[in-house]
């Protein structure tokens, strides 16, 4: 990286000689008011217009030139660094990759080298920028008025440190609103991402309430951060205001004296309000530039890292983003937009009154100042889209080679690899120059008009007073008005995007407000004695998003109560379709699903799903104790000693009784602290403490060990309650379907064969030739 850190004291020199050249019109700018109130001569007036305006188109063209070359060279030292970080990684051992997160590893090749590369190639060239401007205008006060820069800079503290240290209030409020927010958002991912145990359970309300309460935890955060966000912005408006009044005041006692000159005080207040804002930015800058040496810490982490073993030779964004997008437009873009809008009309009027000519050659000049950096902008714009695409393409190499890195080096393909990278950030590299060069012309062109606009003002103004049409007090009062009235224009047409952004937003979620079920929870049918007779007559279904291909064809089969079905039966022959249907998760394209002779949809929601318990072979389990997730969905919540017996019955109570929290336990996300079998031992729990009269087991004993199963097993054939319930059987275990009441084959989404196991056996059909294979059972679906 050494031959692209060596052009950056050629672009701090270049940023040096930019800086003096802007500054050259606050000088100027007070030179010709000392000219206006002293008669000057025209010549003097037009000489002083003309070196401004040559000393402002250098100025832009040194900035030109510096910000073409600083963001060239980012450019690539970010290729390269993200190269050389991949390189590093690919060349550690094996323990290295087992014991580090694939994700994380990721993270440092991809978002830390990138969040590096921003803070330098933008954070960094700020924190240089307003370095270097702060410094010259400190210079340049000092020349103007020893006495107005104490007042500036004992100040300083009451405009700065003040909000500061109020703000820290503000940042720990919004710090407890984010963590609000992404517990908030954490319950609905989790909910989204678990839709048909949710569904299965008749969960919905209970889960909207629950995140309806992490909802009104964050609302009475906002409020508190709404409370400090304002005595933040009152204690940053009203320490600005008093600032600029005692430099005023202090500026007119020293004119009155003969201490300093009209023109001297007007170019100190102009160098004032530019070395405030400089300050302000590096005070915001130096915690990102602080960032980026967090990033780098943790790349160089890999890249100095020595291998032990050396090588020898669009639902959830929906809830949660776009719900955010809208929330923060409502509360930041939309509160900005009418703030800028109601200040420009205000600016505006004070401009007409000050001066309808000025004002004018300012509305002139307006579409120049924005419109024309923004058209060329556009140029920019598509480039920075091609470098992101060429960005995803580059990590998404890295993405694919270190999830599967144990591949990678059992072939030795490390180098290939890394090649490979090297090719895409070559051709980033490209992009990355054409973008630096639209950024520079982007950014000169908005300098150059703004710089051109000031020129032509004072110009104007100056003729004006002159000719007496306008006063010397009325031109320095346009002035300042008029660098208000841009900037706010400048504002709302930055703004205006993202409030747009939030209109998008918000259409999207009313789509999502406004949508109306295909399957509508409106059964009304609740009886008090349910037999759980189950009755598929002619059924036919076909999946929404594949409407041409059927999965069930003309399917009848009954479920009684006291008896177990088994369903069996190739894979994608249409077995978890049949339980689906069964917990009317779908509907039929054809025929009718009976229960006890009533219409599957008949049967209201919650009371349906009290009824009809299902567990898959990949049980969702929620990130809650296990308590919560045995009595899950359940509106009357069991006593312990229920949700004990379910577990006893299931064989979770084994394992739950000897932690030390017991049925407090945390099981984590998504049930991640258990193993598969534990998960489906909870999962049979949380079906069996609903006493349903229909059982759904779908592959739900596949990860049991053989006394679990065989409890299961006796749970099934042996229990009491085997009488008062009937029992969708889907298991590849054959020690379980020998002893179903009745066996069903499924094929091509028909039955084909139906029996007892013996009868089958005897048939020598496609059962037996089942039974037969070498794995001695059918995959599941």
């Amino acid at each position: 990286l050494g031959s692209e850190i060596r052009r950056l004291p050629l672009v701090l020199g270049l940023l040096i000689l930019s800086c003096l050249g802007e500054m050259a019109i606050p000088f100027f700018t007070g030179r010709l008011t000392d000219w206006i109130l002293q008669d000057g001569t025209a010549t003097a007036f037009t000489r002083n217009i003309a070196l401004m305006s040559i000393l402002t188109i250098a100025s832009a063209m040194l900035e030109f030139m510096g910000d073409g070359i600083y963001n060239s060279t980012m450019g690539r030292v970010h290729s390269r660094l993200q190269g050389q970080v991949l390189r590093a990684v690919l060349r550690q051992e094996t323990e290295f990759f087992q014991q580090n997160q694939t994700g994380a590893i990721t993270s440092r090749v991809t978002e830390d080298t990138a969040t590096l590369s921003e803070s330098v190639s933008e954070q960094l060239s700020l924190l240089l920028w307003y370095l270097v401007r702060g410094l010259c205008l400190l210079g340049l006060m000092l020349w103007g008025s020893p006495s107005l820069t104490l007042v500036t800079l004992v100040a300083l503290p009451l405009l700065f440190l003040l909000p500061k240290k109020l703000g820290k209030w503000r940042q720990v409020l919004a710090a407890k609103v984010q963590e609000s927010l992404a517990k908030s958002s954490q319950v609905a991912i989790e909910v989204l991402s678990a839709m048909p145990t949710v569904r299965s359970f008749a969960n919905e309300e209970g889960e909207a309430q629950k995140f309806r309460q992490k909802q009104q935890e964050m609302n009475i955060l906002n409020q508190k951060e709404a409370v400090a966000y304002a005595v933040d912005l009152w204690t940053s408006s009203i320490s600005g205001m008093l600032l600029k009044v005692g430099i005023l005041y202090t500026g007119g006692k020293l004119v009155t004296s003969g201490a300093v000159s009209s023109g001297n005080l007007v170019m100190f207040v102009l160098y004032q309000i530019q070395f405030t804002t400089a300050v302000q930015v590096l005070l915001s800058t130096y915690p990102r530039v602080q960032k980026a040496v967090g990033s780098s810490e943790k790349i160089f982490e890999y890249l100095d890292r020595i291998p032990c073993c050396p090588a020898s030779g669009a639902i959830t964004s929906r809830v949660t983003e776009d719900t955010a997008t809208l929330s923060e437009s409502v509360s930041e873009q939309l509160s900005l937009l009418l703030w800028y809008l109601v200040r420009g009309l205000c600016l505006l009027g004070l401009m007409l009154w000050g001066s309808p000519s000025l004002t004018l050659v300012t509305l002139v000049a307006l579409p120049l100042l924005f419109l024309l950096p923004k058209k060329l902008g556009k140029w920019r714009q598509v480039l920075a889209a091609k470098v992101q695409e060429s960005l995803a393409k580059s990590s998404q190499v890295a993405i694919e080679v270190l999830s599967a890195m144990p591949t990678v080096r059992s072939f030795a393909n490390e180098e290939g690899e890394a090649q490979k990278f090297r090719q895409k950030q070559q051709e980033m590299n490209i992009l990355n120059q054409k973008e630096a060069v639209a950024y520079a012309v982007d950014l000169w062109t908005s300098s150059i008009s703004g710089m051109l606009l000031k020129v032509g003002i004072l110009y104007t103004g100056g003729k004006l007073v002159t000719s007496g049409a306008v006063s010397s007090g009325n031109l320095v009062m346009f002035v300042l008005y008029q660098i208000q009235f841009t900037t706010a224009v400048q504002v709302l047409l930055s703004t205006y995007p993202r409030v747009q952004k939030a209109v998008g937003s918000s259409e999207k979620i009313f789509e999502y407000l406004d949508r109306i079920p295909c399957c509508p929870a409106s059964g009304v049918l609740t009886p008090s004695d349910l037999e759980g007779l189950v009755q598929f007559q002619d059924v036919s279904f076909a999946y929404p998003n594949r409407p041409d291909a059927p999965v069930l064809q003309g399917l009848t089969f009954t479920l009684r109560p006291g008896e177990v079905t088994a369903l069996v039966g190739p894979n994608g022959s249409g077995k978890s379709t049949v339980a689906a249907l069964l917990q009317n998760l779908y509907q039929p394209t054809a025929g009718t699903l009976l229960l006890d002779g009533e219409p599957l949809p008949q049967y209201e929601h919650c009371y349906l799903h009290r009824q009809v318990a299902a567990v898959g072979q990949e049980p969702q389990l929620f990130g809650r104790s296990f308590r919560e997730n045995i009595a899950y969905g359940l509106t009357q919540k069991p006593t312990l000693e229920e949700v004990t017996a379910a577990a006893v019955a299931s064989g979770a109570h084994s394992f739950i009784s000897e932690l030390p929290q017991g049925y407090d336990t945390e099981v984590g996300e998504a049930g991640g602290q258990l193993s598969g079998g534990q998960r489906q031992a909870v999962a049979l729990a949380r079906a069996l403490i609903r006493k349903p009269r229909v059982l759904i087991l779908d592959d739900a004993t596949s990860a049991l060990d053989a006394n679990s199963q065989l409890r299961v097993e006796q749970l099934l054939y042996e229990s009491p309650e085997r009488c008062s319930r009937s029992v969708l059987l889907i298991t590849q275990r054959l020690s379980s379907v020998e002893q179903a009441d009745h066996i069903l084959f499924l094929e091509g989404g028909t039955i084909c064969e139906a029996g007892t196991h013996q009868q089958l056996m005897e048939k020598r059909g496609r059962y037996w030739a089942m039974v037969q294979a070498p794995s001695g059972s059918g995959d599941p679906e």
